[in-house]
């Protein structure tokens, strides 16, 4: 039974699904701190776009066809390389289903965003995606997301903010994205170092990258202090505020956990889960408050 869940966990982990969660719960927080509806097509267009990119190594060849790996999932990824390239095809045409019935202006952030997204992953100097790039990895995986679940659910309900606001709601979710995938380098420095990967971590070190980790988490705290003082278009205020902090405050105490070497499902299911929980504590405390 055990042997069960656990092959269960690795498919919902490995395979992105799980993560793909996270960007559809990420997509309905935007609704909510927007006051509006979600719109099902975006949040199934962020699902599929979600699990193409994340398994997009494996359909442009990178993942290798036999052998094993320093990293755990890139051995599941090898075992199971014809389950992914499957599911990743299903995402292209769930992708393309979706997309139709978008409006215009969706489209430009769409496209922009999966532009970004695609350059992480594709070969384009030597063989290699943008992410390669020194430092540059965390700032395109911050940026993606924040531009995906933000600007995507924003221009598709039609809600009107001052470019100001918008700004503000995005880089909002930048620095808490950044903040939060920081632990994922830091958990593979020395394995980044003997591949000669340039990370901040390894350039940081595991405690430098920690501060920087929190310090983005500052941040972010100070612009949702911010966006709070909104009040005239954000409903379900205070209890939004709070429900945003309390998963900022938690994923501070996970950051500074993580300076020791954890378990891999600690940081691709707690840290992730921190994106699908965070409108989870909104809605509860929204119906408490």
């Amino acid at each position: 039974m055990s042997k069960l869940i656990s092959r269960w966990f690795d498919f919902l982990v490995f395979s992105n699904t799980f993560i793909a969660i996270c960007a559809v719960a990420q997509g309905w927080l935007t609704y909510l701190l927007l006051g509006r509806e979600p719109d099902p097509e975006v949040l199934v267009l962020l699902y599929f776009a979600t699990a193409f990119v994340y398994n997009a190594q494996a359909v442009l060849n990178k993942i290798p066809k036999d052998g094993t790996s320093v990293y755990y999932r890139i051995d599941w990824l090898i075992r199971h390389r014809r389950l992914i390239r499957t599911l990743s095809f299903v995402a292209v045409g769930g992708i393309l289903g979706c997309v139709i019935f978008l409006k215009k202006p969706t489209w430009i952030a769409v496209s922009v965003t999966g532009l970004l997204a695609i350059l992480y992953s594709a070969p384009l100097f030597r063989n290699e995606g943008l992410r390669q790039i020194p430092g540059l990895k965390l700032f395109l995986i911050a940026g993606v997301w924040a531009s995906a679940c933000v600007l995507i659910p924003y221009y598709e309900s039609g809600a009107g903010l001052e470019t100001e606001k918008l700004l503000m709601l995005w880089l909002k979710r930048f620095l808490f994205v950044a903040a939060i995938t920081l632990p994922f380098d830091i958990k593979d420095i020395e394995a980044d170092r003997g591949l000669g990967l340039h990370t901040l971590a390894t350039r940081l070190g595991a405690g430098g990258a920690c501060v920087l980790a929190m310090t983005f988490l500052a941040a972010y705290t100070g612009l949702l202090y911010g966006f709070h003082r909104y009040e005239d278009y954000q409903p379900g205020q205070p209890a939004s505020f709070y429900g945003l902090l309390l998963t900022a405050l938690l994923a501070a105490g996970l950051i500074a956990y993580s300076l020791r070497k954890r378990p891999v499902y600690f940081y691709l299911f707690v840290f992730d889960g921190i994106l699908l929980i965070q409108p989870l504590v909104v809605v509860s405390l929204r119906s408490l408050l």
